[in-house]
């Protein structure tokens, strides 16, 4: 899943002829692809793209500091967030599929459905298609944690990772991973979000 910027490796050169061999976007190609209310951002957009560019768009605690002293711009934050939660440790093949088998019980099912339409009820962008994909995270998620099961407000945790995560083909797969890691690491380090949800 990409950020949707030339930054990454494409196939053939720009401007027709063969695509033959692999061709990646110079400084001044990036700059030009820049929509007109980025530009304002030339600057950290180009750290960012440089950082893609040359394979260093991991976390280190550059990268952090960058984060954390300029913010990251929009076309990079879901990159950004994904390598910060450390999402790709769970990223396995078929990981997703088989914990989408996973069937929470009925109350959290019918807990789960009542949120739906009180989330982001104001956002056009968050339509039934966001709906149908949160209540699939949100369901999973019960599942793989029945301890925990579902408690009021995950659905606007969940539901902001998906927004972020856009429209691509793997959103949803690539939020409940995020979603995931984030429930996992803010909970084993604080033993009182884990009595907390339990409670719930």
């Amino acid at each position: 899943m990409g950020c949707g910027c030339v930054s990454q490796h494409q196939v053939g050169i720009p401007g027709g002829g063969p695509r033959q061999f692999l061709y990646t976007a110079t400084d001044k190609e990036f700059v030009r692809s820049l929509e007109k209310e980025e530009l304002k951002d030339k600057k950290l957009l180009l750290m960012y793209f440089r950082l893609d560019n040359e394979g260093h768009f991991v976390v280190t605690d550059g990268f952090r500091d960058l984060v954390r002293r300029k913010g990251v711009p929009d076309r990079y934050r879901w990159r950004a967030w994904r390598a910060l939660t450390g999402w790709s440790a769970l990223s396995k093949p078929g990981w997703y599929e088989r914990t989408m088998r996973k069937t929470p019980d009925g109350k959290t099912v019918e807990a789960i459905d009542k949120d739906l339409d009180r989330t982001f009820p104001g956002l056009e962008d968050f339509d039934d298609r966001k709906k149908r994909e949160l209540a699939e995270m949100l369901r999973a998620h019960a599942g793989l944690f029945p301890s925990v099961g579902y408690c009021q407000g995950m659905n606007f945790v969940a539901g902001f990772i998906l927004m972020i995560a856009g429209r691509v083909p793997d959103a949803p797969k690539d939020a409940f991973f995020l979603l995931v890691q984030i429930m996992v690491k803010c909970a084993s380090r604080h033993r009182a979000i884990i009595l907390y949800l339990s409670s719930c």
